[in-house]
């Protein structure tokens, strides 16, 4: 799928189960990923979210099975509650300086395959661990970059 550039965002549930959406590109002006978005888009590989994003919405990418890593933009201000829920491909994640609200239901919870998270440097691990990482696999690291 290939969005027009007019678009600033993308709302509740949009592209919600859509299994067999593999790519997507997004518009350069978007600012917002609504809650459940990509919900269950279970083939959904490749996705690169622009730097204008601010937030993603709750649940946006839950159950996308198939994407293997991820980075989050500049700018991300706000990941939602279980935003990344059952992303079970999911092996690294890379976390923007500009985070001030990690949704405090484990938003990468029962990512089974995550294995790292990168914060950059001097972002506070313990935010990151409290809300991140209590439901996940003890070998996960955080990696300050």
């Amino acid at each position: 799928i290939k969005l027009p550039d007019s678009i600033t965002q993308i709302g509740f549930r949009a592209f919600a189960e859509c299994s067999n959406l593999t790519e997507i590109n997004l518009p350069k002006k978007l600012t917002s990923l609504g809650n459940s978005a990509f919900y269950k888009c279970q083939s959904l590989q490749s996705l690169v979210i622009p730097e204008g994003v601010t937030r993603i919405g709750n649940t946006a990418f839950s159950f996308c099975e198939s994407i293997t890593s991820l980075v989050i933009p500049e700018g991300v201000e706000e990941i939602g509650y279980g935003a990344f829920h059952e992303c079970s491909s999911l092996t690294s994640i890379s976390l923007p300086a500009s985070l001030k609200d990690l949704g405090s239901i484990d938003p990468f919870k029962n990512c089974d395959a995550l294995k790292e998270i990168v914060i950059p440097k001097g972002t506070r691990k313990q935010f990151v661990q409290m809300y991140a990482i209590r439901e996940n696999n003890h070998q996960l690291k955080l990696v300050e970059k």
